[in-house]
């Protein structure tokens, strides 16, 4: 054996074969061949006789054979075996050119790099196996596959034809790279199978058929003779679009092939003799994960709003982070892919409708999922643990400076704040206190019933008590257009007058479209509510869906001014029972 990177055995070129086997069972490796100017082949091999024999090439390099069958040959007889490995055979010029074996036997040709050949092919045979080889630069036939030839993972460009088939029983290629070749694609004279080969810049475009492809495969040199410019682009379109082929699991430089080259955890082949870079295909494994804090106040202060739920994934996997409540999901925070490494994802303590949840704890369950192509997910793993949330700080409710996080009003301006409805004041106070005037009512309602609206047109719509360029005047515009509201006789609108109950119900109710008309009153609803007022209705509903609290007596109070916390309740409890 010698070190082909030093040469340490160079035989140059003769009139007969370089060396020649006759029926013997041999090894030839690290040897250097050049000039080689007749006989068969810098190598040959004839294992014809009744007998089986073996015969191994590796690490040989083979530099302009002129001889008639080219570079390396071999013919052979039932049993016998050869293989020609991590060979580098460039510049020939005789008939058959690069590596050609032939016969009953059975080959097996792999990580080799034929280069710039003159003859018929680059790489030929039958009854072989010949993968991970990278073929530039041939003259006429890049890679030819007779009978019962299986080809996978080449990479074959730059010549004239790509492969051509001429076997008839047994013929397979899948994984190959087949590029910038000025001739055809594929040739195929014989009969033969094949998929999940790529195709780019050839002379003559191949059928694309089941899983095959045209993708730029972003070679950078394809006249090089350094092998790593044969290399798949990290962003080609071809990365992990082959399958997996068992019983090859490195590429031509050794790395493990069934990576996750474009990192959306599909672990899957690449065409070609190059496998991209990636993560090996492994069961994900999901450490280290830490709730910080552990229980917060999602309660608008600013002080531990949210949480964060960090974690570790030693493979890129499709992650999945759902937040339950009682088995079942309330919000799932991620579902994609996520490299691998440490992580994190922060949860504000809302569903999935963007309601912040109330005071308990909570489950938060992370799934780790694994792909392989054609398959359904064969690696998982999964964390669960829980997180708390509590008001119980001393902290206001929403950041509102006059509710605190007690107050039986806070779920219902937590709502009606995290639906955009009412936002405050700017001291920070939310006045629930306070009677609602008429532009605000007009706002809120539009606001929470999600109606478009209009711009401001620079006019004051015929009212002579509003002002022009208010920021009012755009919801005003758009309620008095879609005949929500009106004005007065006298042609004023009246913007902050007070409005009473029954005044903002009737609009309430009659913006949201439920059926008045279905509506059944028996007895008056409220001792102060006569069944025969024009309002009674509205009340009814009220009372039937407890929209509207009474006060200490029972009393409605419909000519009472409605409160701004008690419209944050009209808005809360109708959500409540499924009316919006």
């Amino acid at each position: 054996d010698r070190d082909i990177a030093n040469h340490q055995t160079s035989i140059k070129g003769v009139a007969n074969d370089g060396i020649k086997i006759n029926d013997k069972n041999s090894t030839i490796s690290g040897i250097r061949f050049y000039d080689q100017t007749g006989g068969s082949a810098a190598i040959a091999a004839y294992l014809n006789t009744a007998t089986t024999n073996t015969v191994v090439i590796t690490g040989v390099e083979i530099d302009n054979s002129a001889a008639s069958f080219g570079s390396i040959y071999a013919s052979m007889g039932v049993g016998d075996k050869v293989e020609v490995s991590n060979s580098y055979v460039h510049d020939s010029s005789g008939f058959l050119g690069g590596i050609g074996i032939f016969g009953d036997g059975s080959a097996t040709i792999f990580n080799n790099f034929v280069y710039n050949h003159y003859g018929a092919i680059g790489i030929g045979g039958e009854n072989a196996l010949i993968y991970n080889n990278i073929i530039s630069k041939s003259a006429a036939t890049g890679l030819s596959l007779g009978d019962d030839a299986e080809a996978y993972y080449n990479t074959v460009v730059n010549g004239v034809k790509g492969i051509a088939v001429i076997g008839n029983t047994g013929v397979k290629f899948e994984n190959n790279i087949i590029a910038y070749n000025t001739g055809d694609a594929v040739l195929m004279s014989g009969t033969g199978s094949y998929d999940y080969n790529a195709y780019y810049n050839n002379g003559t475009t191949h059928l694309l058929i089941g899983n095959e492809l045209s993708c730029n495969p972003g070679l950078t040199n394809i006249n090089s003779t350094e092998t790593v410019n044969y290399q798949l682009a990290s962003d080609s379109s071809c990365v992990d679009e082959g399958t997996e082929i068992n019983t090859i699991a490195v590429d031509y430089f050794g790395n493990d092939r069934l990576k996750d080259g474009d990192g959306d955890a599909t672990y899957a082949s690449d065409p070609g003799a190059y496998e991209v870079d990636g993560d090996v295909f492994g069961t994900p494994s999901i450490t280290n994960v830490v709730a910080n804090p552990n229980t917060f106040s999602p309660d608008g202060d600013n002080v531990n709003d949210t949480t964060m739920i960090s974690y570790t994934i030693n493979k890129t996997s499709i992650v999945v982070f759902e937040i339950f409540e009682d088995g079942s999901s309330i919000n799932t925070l991620l579902n994609e892919p996520v490299e691998a490494g440490t992580h994190s994802i922060v949860w504000d303590g809302k569903n999935s409708l963007g309601e912040t949840m109330p005071e308990r704890t909570y489950e938060y369950h992370i799934i780790a999922m694994n792909q392989a192509p054609g398959t359904s997910i064969i690696g998982e793993d999964s964390a669960v643990g829980d997180i708390t949330i509590s008001f119980n700080d001393g902290s206001l409710c929403q950041g509102f400076t006059d509710i605190a996080f007690d107050d039986p009003l806070c779920p219902a301006i937590t709502y009606v704040k995290d639906q955009g409805i009412f936002q405050g004041y700017p001291d920070g106070s939310f006045r629930p206190y306070d009677v609602i005037n008429r532009v605000e009512t007009v706002k809120v309602i539009l606001e929470g019933f999600s109606i478009p609206l209009l711009g401001d047109n620079g006019t004051n719509l015929g009212f002579s008590d509003v002002i022009i360029g208010e920021w009012y005047m755009t919801y005003l515009r758009t309620a008095k257009d879609a005949l929500i509201v009106e004005g007065y006789e006298d042609g004023t609108f009246r913007p902050t007058n007070q409005v009473n109950r029954v005044e903002l119900l009737k609009v309430f109710l009659e913006t949201s479209d439920e059926n008045m008309d279905a509506v059944t009153v028996g007895n008056d609803p409220y001792p102060d509510t006569p069944k025969d007022q024009w309002y009674i209705l509205y009340v009814q509903f009220a009372k039937d869906h407890a929209l509207v609290d009474t006060d200490a007596l029972g009393n409605f109070n419909p000519a009472e001014g409605m409160k701004r916390g008690d419209v944050a309740t009209l808005f809360y409890r109708f959500h409540q029972e499924g009316f919006m």
